[in-house]
């Protein structure tokens, strides 16, 4: 069984790798902008949004710090298209990046969103119509059920005058 063979050169910890990914990318992605559709958006307790903005091949995690949100007065909203400024961070203790966003400014509703509205009001548009089309049947039915049950009342009726007296039923 042959031995291993000691590597001849530094192997990097963990934390020391995430270091210097922190240092490229904190580096190189200092105030710039991105555009994308927010989903997940959530004010925290001390009154920091987070949130993701999204396109259709990506996400990334967003932080608006409060004094940012209490500058900029912004209204964020899931569905909401954006344009956002800020810079990347690498939140090491978890190895992800986000964005901190110090600008945002609004680009309407995300095609994502509208996607959806648009599924939601086509299914509805179908329910309703499968809504109306069992209300009419069940209408058509009730209008049957309605002339049988007059024919056999009268069915009933001429039935009684044929019947001997003695035979016919009393009504109290």
């Amino acid at each position: 069984m042959p031995s291993q063979i000691p590597f001849k050169f530094d192997v990097p910890s963990v934390t020391q790798l995430t270091t210097e990914i922190k240092q490229v990318l904190e580096s190189k992605f200092t105030d710039v902008l991105v555009e994308g559709e927010l989903s997940n958006v959530n004010r925290s307790r001390n009154g920091h949004l987070y949130f993701t903005v999204k396109d259709q091949g990506a996400q990334m995690p967003c932080v608006m710090w409060r004094s940012t949100v209490e500058r900029t007065h912004a209204e964020l909203s899931d569905g909401k298209q954006v344009i956002l400024g800020g810079s990347i961070q690498v939140y090491a203790p978890h190895g992800r990046y986000q964005m901190i966003v110090t600008l945002v400014e609004q680009a309407g509703i995300g095609r994502l969103q509208q996607a959806f509205e648009q599924l939601k009001q086509k299914l509805q548009d179908k329910r309703l119509r499968i809504f109306m089309a069992n209300s009419l049947a069940t209408s058509k039915d009730r209008s049957k059920e309605s002339r049988k049950n007059k024919a056999t009342s009268l069915d009933n009726l001429e039935l009684r005058k044929q019947l001997p007296q003695y035979l016919v039923p009393r009504r109290n």
